[in-house]
């Protein structure tokens, strides 16, 4: 039969309860294609089948991928409805599945990778497929699946065809939510897949049952089986991935096919499959939204290494690119599942304009308010912005908050600062989050004019009172939460404190919170994470004792949280009571699992917990179902509650084992250290730092295990990686407070392997100076008999910035030449790489830029080749500072620009806020000024200026050369005084001090000082023989001549510096101070006079000249 003129009915081939599929030739190609035909009495039963029929059509057109049939078109033809598609002649996945069994591991790999590729493109266009199983995956000659049947798929933006509470799909791979009839989404096809790769390798499905109503009843009710059992041979990952896929709370289930691929691919790689590397980052909440944008197999901007190209690789979080001012969260959004979908699909109706979240004080809707922002980003391409009202005490105030949020400028115009910011609202589709309104009702008024003026902009207002506005939804909330941190301003605004107060005030009806019981009750309920039995029952003892002494009983025993009130279920009446009764349901495995488990801070991985614990997945997975653990479906991290750790921790050390589990799961965590060692300093820098930082609470407490047990080959082991890591991550106070642990350690103790460990810990001090010489002379005396030429190079290295910060610098670069000899000894292109940048930055104080150059660029082109990224910034900051002090500004900026970019990429804040202030000063240079002024702003709100002085000497000095500009003479005092006080062995930054405070000192009238200030600086300039210091310092001499009534030596250095300009006369011509110095001079010297002496100083030696006001200035 022909149909639409084209294609030849020649065989049915399948057949379904929609339709019936024909093999057919297509007359014009000649090419044998398939066609479903609709069946004309599934029409006549359901008139909706029809719009299903062609949704498949819609939904194959749109896909359009290699995994899934391709459509070729849709045929009406004598009422009958068509859909010509692709033909694959393999069969289908149930007939391959039905004739082997169960499938090799590869295979089953290889197929359920392309499946989630094809899922992975179905879901980014909101295409849930809702009937994955093994009849609806064909395969081609090749050997590849293809996903079809896309007939009963639910897209995002299509109208509803199917009745609420009418289930869909195949009972057998329908997830338990789609069995229920509740509302589904992507996770639904996770579990059908979940099923699909279970039966592919178990040769059975999961859930199995001779009824449909059977199969309903175990989907609902039965545990996965044990696949372990079923297939020894497949690796527990993946099993694991499999039990993750079958979570019958959606809410707990891995959430993205596309995580599910990146396992299944990093298992065909043959990679581990590490999921401690997937920082838990909510979009758009990352410090920085620097990244590396580089696509996955590409090569970086650096022409490094390419990586193996990998369809799931699992990108660095780095945030969305809609601009936004959300805050980084410091814990996970745990709940509130329910309240986040219900805001979302009401800010995602366009004529939903405001909608407030109204709750009492500390029911989590600031937090809420941001997670759904956070969600809704890539909703609102004109940015989403928080803005919070809490500190805004008047109305009048809310428009700046507003602007400040937005990052937007007000201008000086006619027009106020409201018409402003509606003006540039008004075409902009964005989301603002009001937070805390209550206190700024008479306020709301403004949020009407805001969304009259802004048509597509929308309104989030978290509050504890309605604004009653007109258009106004409101969502009330209700729930608990607790601050965790110490303390907070709003403490009294968290649900927890709100219930202990409640709680207190039962047992004490006159009991109040004061302002220093806040950190108190804040660390109480934060010792119970939350949970109101804990609350209550720490509250019953407000009576007897402080809220101090109650905080610390509770960190030191469990059997504390009792109560004696009538009026609580004796089972409720301590939390040991509560924590008993759910271990008299474990089995002994689980117990023993469990106690083990208790060595655990802060999460753990699969991985971690089955090397520390010798417990099987299976025991794993029972605990969690119990509630004692709490996994993250996405990244596989396991969590036990605190209280239950330290539970289950009693139970271990009463039975012995507790040194046997402490010491286990040191060595996994000091040999976990040991395999980041080397990649720290390589092309896995990123993913080491990120790794370790996950699990650094674990890493320290095997630290400390290792301590006491005195094991001091693991400590050697743990002593290089966790340095780096400090220093990568800034952990210094960590990093000195492990430091001191181990010095007192081994400090007494005169064995060998005790005292090289005093050598290696006394030369590790992070930015040596000249009163640390002594310590680091002894760690070498202690190092020289091992002969160990790593250490002595490092011991070298040391002493040599113990010199250099000594302006010793001959000495200093002795050293540094010798540590590079070791280095290149033992070929460590790491050390030899951080030397290098060493050297070139030793070279440049003393003032030898072509030999700085050259040793920047070969510690640049070592690190670049290695892959060690953050020693590539630093190599890059150092290139930067030679081309700024040679006057090759864009040459400048490109190498400073490139170390911040790679800085954002590594998340590191301190290293950001360097290279903002290296480029605060290039701007100033350049004379662009309000650039300068947003680089120093930003350098100084970020950086440790106790740590960074010169990135923070830099940005202050160009804050003063601001105040200059605009004759701020005492604010420039000030802060080119705070300048001098950070410059110590800087001398350009000692210099750039100098220069501010003659300014300063001369701008209020204080010519003495002004020439003081001016000679310190000349006198450098000569000792170091630097002409462009000394041509820095001329534009300020006229002044001081002029007050000392040298007018025509003033008139000659004002010739010189036309001549010899100085690199920073950009900027310096601004200064008001100067313009009138100079036509002060041009009104009192005789023309002739000025023009003489004018032509002599164009003619004069600039060096002579400098060494004349050496002499004036006394």
């Amino acid at each position: 039969m022909l149909i639409g003129s084209r294609y030849n009915l020649t065989e049915q081939i399948g057949a379904g309860g929609m339709g019936t599929v024909y093999r057919a030739l297509d007359v014009h190609s000649g090419q044998t294609v398939a066609v479903k035909m609709l069946k004309s009495e599934a029409l006549a039963r359901d008139p909706h089948i029809l719009q299903r029929f062609m949704r498949e059509a819609e939904a194959l057109r749109q896909l359009d991928h290699p995994n899934i049939v391709a459509v070729l078109e849709t045929i009406e033809d004598r009422g009958q409805h068509y859909i010509a598609m692709e033909y694959v002649s393999g069969g289908s996945l149930r007939q391959l599945l039905d004739s082997e069994g169960h499938l090799p591991l590869k295979r089953a790999l290889e197929i359920t990778l392309d499946l989630a590729d094809a899922l992975t493109r179905a879901h980014r266009l909101q295409i849930v497929h809702r009937d994955i199983k093994p009849a609806n995956v064909l395969i081609a000659e090749d050997g590849t699946p293809r996903l079809t049947d896309f007939g009963v798929a639910h897209i995002g933006t299509a109208e509803r065809v199917t009745q609420t509470g009418v289930t869909i799909g195949t009972p057998d791979y329908m997830s338990p939510e789609a069995l229920s009839g509740e509302p589904i989404d992507v996770r639904t096809d996770l579990w059908a897949l979940g099923v699909l790769l279970f039966e592919m390798l178990a040769g059975e499905r999961p859930f199995d049952g001779s009824t449909p109503a059977h199969v309903i009843v175990q989907v609902m009710t039965q545990t996965t089986p044990d696949l372990e059992a079923l297939r020894p041979d497949v690796p527990v990952e993946l099993i694991d991935l499999i039990y993750r896929m079958l979570v019958k709370d959606p809410a707990e289930r891995i959430s993205s096919v596309r995580l599910v691929g990146a396992e299944i691919e990093a298992l065909l790689h043959g990679t581990p499959v590490e999921t401690t590397n997937v920082l838990r980052v909510k979009a758009g909440t990352t410090p920085y939204q620097g990244r590396n944008d580089t696509p996955n197999g590409a090569a970086n901007p650096d022409g490094a290494t390419q990586f193996v190209e990998r369809r799931f690789a699992t990108p660095t979080p780095s945030g969305s690119s809609v601009p936004h001012n959300l805050p980084a969260q410091t814990t996970p959004f745990v709940g509130r599942i329910d309240e986040l979908t219900e805001l979302q699909r009401m800010l995602l109706d366009s004529r939903v304009r405001l909608v407030t979240i109204v709750a009492a004080g500390g029911m989590g809707k600031t937090r809420l308010g941001q997670e759904t922002a956070a969600s809704l980003l890539d909703h609102f391409p004109n940015g989403v912005y928080f803005v919070p009202l809490a500190p805004i005490k008047a109305a009048d105030n809310i428009v700046p908050a507003i602007a400040e949020a937005i990052d937007f400028k007000f201008r000086e115009s006619g027009r106020t600062q409201k018409q402003q910011l509606l003006d540039y609202l008004r075409s902009r589709r964005t989301l603002l989050v009001l937070d805390n309104f209550e206190h700024l009702l008479s306020g709301a008024p403004l949020v009407s004019e805001m969304l009259e003026a802004a048509p597509d902009m929308q309104v989030l207002v978290t509050t504890r009172e309605r604004l009653n506005l007109t258009g106004e939804t409101l969502f009330y909330l209700e729930g608990m939460d607790f601050p965790d941190w110490e303390p907070p301003e709003d403490a009294l605004e968290y649900s927890a404190i709100k219930l202990f107060l409640l709680s207190a005030r039962r047992i004490r009806p006159d009991f109040e919170l004061t302002i220093e019981d806040l950190p108190h009750v804040t660390r109480i309920s934060r010792l119970v994470l939350g949970m109101p039995l804990g609350v209550l029952l720490a509250a019953s003892w407000v009576e007897m004792l402080s809220l101090r002494e109650i905080a610390e009983e509770i960190s030191s025993s469990l059997d504390f949280l009792e109560s004696d009130l009538r009026d609580l279920p004796e089972r409720h009446r301590s939390i040991r009571a509560v924590f008993e009764y759910s271990w008299s349901l474990l089995n002994e495995a689980e117990r023993d699992t469990y106690m083990k488990l208790s060595m655990f801070r802060g999460g753990f991985t699969r991985q971690a917990a089955q090397a520390v614990t010798g417990a099987s997945l299976r025991t794993l997975t029972a605990l969690a179902n119990k509630s004692l653990l709490r996994r993250d479906a996405d990244t596989g991290r396991y969590e036990v509650h605190e209280l239950l750790r330290q539970y289950a921790e009693e139970a271990l050390e009463r039975t012995g084992q507790l040194d046997a589990a402490c010491a286990a799961h040191s060595r996994y965590y000091i040999d976990f250290m040991r395999q980041r060692g080397p990649e720290l300093k390589g092309r896995r820098q990123l993913d080491a730092l990120n790794e370790i930082e996950i699990d650094f609470e674990n890493v320290r407490a095997a630290l400390l295990c290792a301590v006491e047990d005195l094991a001091l080959d693991a400590l050697h082991e743990i002593m290089e990686p966790l340095l780096w890591f400090c220093l990568y991550r800034n952990r210094y106070e960590e990093l000195h407070e492990m430091h001191a642990k181990l010095l007192e350690l081994v400090s007494n103790r005169q064995d060998a392997a005790s005292q090289q460990l005093l050598g290696r810990l006394l030369i590790r001090l992070h930015d040596p100076k000249p009163g640390d010489r002594a310590q680091i002379e002894r760690g070498l005396a202690l190092l020289e008999p091992t002969a160990d030429q790593t250490e002595l190079g490092m011991a070298y290295r040391q002493l040599a910035f113990t010199y250099v910060h000594a302006d010793e610098l001959q000495e200093g670069m002795k050293y540094l030449q010798m540590s590079l000899s070791l280095a290149e000894a033992v070929g460590d292109p790491f050390y030899i790489g951080r030397l290098l940048d060493d050297i070139g930055f030793v070279y440049g104080l003393m003032n030898q830029p072509e030999r700085r150059k050259e040793f920047a660029q070969r510690s640049y082109d070592i690190r670049q080749q290695i892959g060690d990224r953050l020693g590539v910034a630093r190599a890059l900051i150092n290139l930067g500072g030679e081309a700024y002090v040679a006057g090759r500004f864009d040459e400048a900026r490109d190498h400073l620009e490139h170390a911040r970019a790679v800085y954002l990429e590594m998340g590191d804040r301190q290293g950001v806020a360097y290279s903002d202030s290296n480029l605060g000063g290039l701007a100033l240079y350049m004379a662009d000024l309000d650039r300068a002024q947003g680089f120093a702003e930003d350098t100084l709100a970020n950086i440790d200026r106790q740590r960074n002085p010169s990135a923070t000497g830099a940005a202050l000095a160009v804050l003063g050369a601001v105040a200059a500009v605009n004759e701020e003479y005492e604010r420039g005092l000030e802060i080119f005084e705070e300048v001098m006080s950070v410059a110590g062995i800087d001398f350009d930054m000692r210099c750039i001090a100098h220069f501010g405070l003659s300014g300063a000192h001369a701008g209020l009238g204080d010519f003495d000082k002004a020439a003081y200030h001016l000679r310190e600086m000349i006198q450098i300039g000569l000792k170091m023989m630097m002409p462009q210091l000394v041509l820095t310092a001329l534009p300020m001499a006229p002044m001081v001549l002029l007050a000392r009534g040298m007018t025509e030596k003033a008139v000659e250095v004002l010739g010189a510096q036309v001549t010899h300009p100085s690199l920073m006369s950009g900027w310096i011509d601004s200064l008001p101070l100067l313009a009138r110095t100079e036509a002060q001079l041009r009104a009192e010297v005789a023309p002739e006079v000025f023009n003489a002496a004018f032509a002599r100083g164009q003619q004069a030696d600039v060096m002579a000249l400098a060494r004349q006001l050496v002499s004036d200035f006394e």
